[in-house]
C-alpha cells in the first residue's frame, strides 16, 4: 500500500473527494461535505475530534476497510 503525505488541507480534502485515498481531518472542516454526501466518514471518540474521511464509493474497498479497522483499534487504545 502506497502512502502519500500531503501537507495542505485543501489538497488532502480534494484527494479524498477524488477517490485518491483516506484523509484524517478535523470534523469542523468537513461537516458541510459530510452533510452533502460528498464524503463518508467514521467518527471515533477522540480528544482530538478528528474524522477519517473517504469517498463514499470507496467504503467497501479492502484497503479502506483494513485501514479503517486499524485506526479504530489504535484510537481505542489511546493512540
Amino acid at each position: 500500500m502506497a502512502v502519500l503525505y500531503i501537507n495542505n488541507f485543501a489538497a488532502v480534502l480534494q484527494a479524498a473527494m477524488d477517490g485518491g485515498g483516506i484523509a484524517l481531518v478535523r470534523s469542523l472542516l468537513v461537516s458541510d461535505d459530510l452533510k452533502a454526501g460528498r464524503l463518508s466518514d467514521i467518527s471515533i471518540p477522540s480528544p482530538l475530534a478528528y474524522y477519517l474521511v473517504y469517498r463514499a464509493e470507496s467504503c467497501n474497498l479492502p484497503q479502506v476497510c483494513a485501514f479503517r479497522e486499524r485506526m479504530k483499534v489504535e484510537w481505542q487504545e489511546g493512540y
